[in-house]
């Protein structure tokens, strides 16, 4: 399904009629929760309410079409989560640039790891959240 979803946000970026849903995708993430369903999780109120009012239906019926069955996609707002993931983004980045923990301007990135974990572990949904951050990390 994630195939196909980066299918997708190939398609939209190269339509400039698409330019708002391109932009408000970019502040989302795709996590697949099962094999016939999976979750937009959005940075915000704006992108998550256009995304469920103008362009979820396209989103599952293109995916659907792709992968030959029905599928689900749900859209939720999680700001913290995609705070994490931008930090962890820029980490790696960093990391694969050959910078160490101490070019990063004494950054202990295993506390950062540990200070994640323990905030996920407060919310109720900390186990998708840790599942899709493994997930992010995996498909990277």
């Amino acid at each position: 399904m994630k195939t196909y979803w980066k299918d997708f946000l190939d398609e939209i970026s190269k339509d400039n009629s698409k330019i708002l849903l391109s932009t408000f995708l970019d502040q989302c993430i795709f996590l697949e929760e099962s094999e016939n369903s999976a979750i937009i999780v959005c940075a915000g109120e704006a992108a998550a309410n256009y995304i469920k009012q103008n362009e979820l239906k396209k989103i599952e019926q293109y995916i659907s079409s792709s992968m030959g069955r029905e599928i689900s996609i749900s859209v939720d707002i999680d700001q913290e989560l995609l705070k994490d993931i931008e930090e962890t983004k820029q980490l790696e980045e960093d990391i694969q640039g050959n910078k160490t923990p101490t070019d990063l301007n004494g950054v202990d990135i295993e506390s950062i790891k540990k200070d994640t974990r323990k905030r996920a572990n407060l919310d109720p949904r900390s186990e998708e959240r840790r599942v899709g951050k493994e997930c992010l990390r995996l498909c990277r």
